[in-house]
């Protein structure tokens, strides 16, 4: 948010992320709306999604983490955080769709030698008559590893144990909460005895 790359709408309640040109100039919107009972996915007019929303790793990092949306490289930043590393270590930008137009114009600007896709994993994906769909996400992250290896990346692919990385991180956190109220309980029955 100190970086303006993240604001909620007060009309909306949206979420707003931002994508910037070296110049500092906003050339990428992405709104995104907060209630899960009324879901919102919007781009503002005349975005350019070749400008990726970006969380910069250090400065000697070669190495760049490629999601489909913000709030997933949001997400991967804090379970990162919390498996106990720094994750302030390694870029992390997000394509705003399955086009890698914005990773093509990262590296122009940034030096990588890896590229880790984490792509979602539609794994549930129907299409509009219910009929199943292919699993975009992981097709996408297959067919760019092996575009990105013919240029001499590093590139592995990070698949999601459930359909992104946002509902990684919300599982992990619901585990934890499990467990520490486990722990409390036993705690508890010990001291009763």
């Amino acid at each position: 948010m100190h970086e303006k790359k993240l604001y909620q709408q007060s009309k909306t309640g949206n979420c707003v992320f931002i994508g910037y040109d070296p110049d500092g100039i906003p050339k990428y919107c992405s709104m995104r709306g907060c209630n899960p009972n009324r879901p919102f996915k919007q781009d503002r007019i005349h975005s350019d999604k070749s400008y990726p929303f970006l969380i910069p790793g250090s400065n000697n990092c070669k190495r760049v983490y490629v999601f489909e949306s913000p709030i997933d490289a949001m997400s991967h930043a804090t379970l990162t955080k919390l498996n106990g590393l720094d994750w302030r270590t390694d870029h992390r930008i997000s394509l705003g769709c399955l086009s890698d137009n914005a990773l093509e114009r990262f590296l122009t600007k940034y030096s990588m030698h890896e590229i880790i896709f984490c792509l979602d994993n539609d794994y549930n994906a129907t299409y509009q008559d219910g009929s199943p769909a292919p699993n975009w996400g992981q097709e996408a992250a297959f067919k760019f590893s092996e575009k990105y290896k013919t240029l001499s990346y590093q590139v592995s692919i990070e698949k999601p144990q459930k359909k992104d990385v946002n509902e990684d991180l919300a599982f992990f956190i619901t585990l934890e909460k499990e467990n520490e109220k486990k722990n409390t309980k036993d705690m508890e029955h010990e001291y009763e005895r």
